[in-house]
């Protein structure tokens, strides 16, 4: 009788250290394809960049739960400042950090965007939060677009309002083209006249209708532009404005030359920051614990000034 008792005990002992087992087994092999769908997320994340022409110099992952993410860019700019192609660089990275949940099934909580010199020396470094009620963070998997690229360039040709500008070149360049066939537009457009003698009344109310017309061709056509970069130019090809616009998040990024920026606004001019201001994503430095509440900056219907980059002739 004792006999048994013990080899039951025994069995028993045995059975629980085979269950331990299985369910250690279980939780390991739960978390290891979790592990390596995120590494492969975050590879197709920096494929992604590298395809849009981004200097990427690294993507890591800096915590995993909440997921913080870093991202390297190498700045175009020249004795240690910022360059005038580093404004679409950080435009088309933040876009892509930020709408990586409806690409992936991995959510961002924060990411922090770098820009070093060829010497690796910092000269732009800012951590975003992602919180929930960001624009960026509501939007929804649209459906496909079964417009292409060259159509969808022949449609805004034909409709798009340039506001007396002159077309210099209209472009749906295919290397930013998503899966859902959303589309990048860039516009080149001329003046026709000097800095000095350009109406400043006839560039604002382009920027003004921008988004208002192509929501529009969008409803129209169905040919799903999500973004555009538009570059005004006076007579001399000298450059006045350099402006991005995200149509689905409502971000807003520009540079405007120093000698135009005086009579951009109506007197008085508005302040003009240091530093390029998103107008809906709040930006903070980087601190161990995200601030207990951020209150969003109001969206403008003009475009943001942002000033030159520091040098005297910041483009070749």
């Amino acid at each position: 009788m004792k006999k048994n008792i013990v080899q039951l005990f025994r069995w028993s002992l045995s059975l629980i250290g085979l269950i331990v087992l299985v369910v250690v087994m279980i939780f390991a092999l739960s978390l290891r394809p979790q592990g390596s769908s995120l590494g492969n997320d975050i590879q197709t994340l920096e494929e992604r960049l590298v395809q849009l022409g981004i200097p990427v110099k690294s993507v890591t992952v800096t915590k995993q739960s909440p997921l913080e993410i870093e991202v390297i860019l190498q700045s175009s700019g020249i004795d240690e400042k910022l360059g005038q192609d580093d404004l679409r660089y950080k435009f088309l990275t933040e876009r892509e950090v930020e709408l990586a949940y409806l690409n992936f099934a991995t959510h961002i909580e924060s990411y922090r965007l770098i820009l070093v010199t060829a010497k690796g020396n910092t000269i732009y470094d800012s951590t975003v939060f992602l919180y929930p009620d960001l624009p960026s963070q509501k939007l929804t998997q649209a459906p496909p677009s079964s417009i292409e690229n060259s159509k969808a360039k022949d449609i805004l040709e034909r409709n798009l309002n340039l506001q007396g500008f002159r077309l210099l070149t209209l472009d749906v360049p295919s290397s930013y083209t998503a899966s859902d066939n959303s589309k990048l537009v860039t516009l080149d457009l001329s003046t026709g006249t000097s800095a000095d003698k350009t109406n400043n009344a006839q560039i604002g109310e382009f920027f003004m209708n921008l988004s208002s017309q192509m929501e529009d061709i969008n409803n129209r056509y169905g040919t799903r532009v999500v973004l555009i970069h538009v570059r005004i130019k006076d007579l001399d090809d000298k450059l006045l404005v350099d402006y991005l616009e995200d149509f689905e998040t409502g971000k807003q990024s520009s540079w405007v030359d120093e000698n135009f920026v005086a009579s951009w606004y109506p007197q008085p001019a508005p302040a003009i920051s240091s530093e390029p201001q998103e107008t809906t994503v709040p930006v903070v430095l980087p601190t161990a614990t995200p601030p207990k509440s951020t209150t969003l900056p109001t969206p403008i219907t003009l475009p943001v000034a942002y000033p030159p980059p520091p040098t005297s002739n910041p483009y070749p």
